[in-house]
C-alpha cells in the first residue's frame, strides 16, 4: 500500500492535472507546462522547500520562475503571487497560469495584476 503525506498528494494531483492539460490542450494550443517540487537540504538540520514553474502557450513563454522557502506555506504564497503577475510572466499563458493557480493555490483568490 502506498502512503503519501498531504503535500505529496497535492503534488500528485498537480502532476495529474498537468498531464491532463497537456493531453487535452497540447495539440491545439501548443502548450507546455513545466513544474518542479522539491525539498532540498540546507544548513544543518533545516530543509528548504523549492518549487518552480514555466508555462508556454503558442510559443509565448513565461520564463522559469523558482521559489525557495523554509516552509511550504511561504513557497505557496510566492508561487501564487507570481502566477497572478502578468508582467513577471511576460503577459504569457494566462489561461495556463489560471489552471495552475486553481490546482496549486487553494485558499487564495485569483486576482491577476496587470501593468498599467
Amino acid at each position: 500500500m502506498l502512503l503519501l503525506n498531504k503535500s505529496s498528494w497535492k503534488w500528485v494531483a498537480s502532476a495529474c492535472l498537468t498531464l491532463s492539460l497537456l493531453a487535452a490542450c497540447g495539440k491545439e494550443s501548443k502548450s507546455k507546462i513545466s513544474q518542479d517540487n522539491a525539498v532540498a537540504p540546507s544548513s544543518e538540520n533545516s530543509k528548504q522547500i523549492k518549487d518552480s514553474y514555466q508555462l508556454v502557450l503558442n510559443g509565448c513563454d513565461t520564463g522559469k520562475h523558482e521559489f525557495i522557502g523554509d516552509d511550504s506555506d511561504s513557497v505557496k504564497k510566492q508561487l501564487c503571487d507570481a502566477l497572478q503577475d502578468d508582467k513577471l510572466n511576460a503577459s504569457c499563458a494566462e489561461s495556463l497560469r489560471l489552471e495552475q493557480f486553481k490546482v496549486r493555490c487553494s485558499g487564495y483568490k485569483w486576482s491577476p495584476r496587470y501593468e498599467k
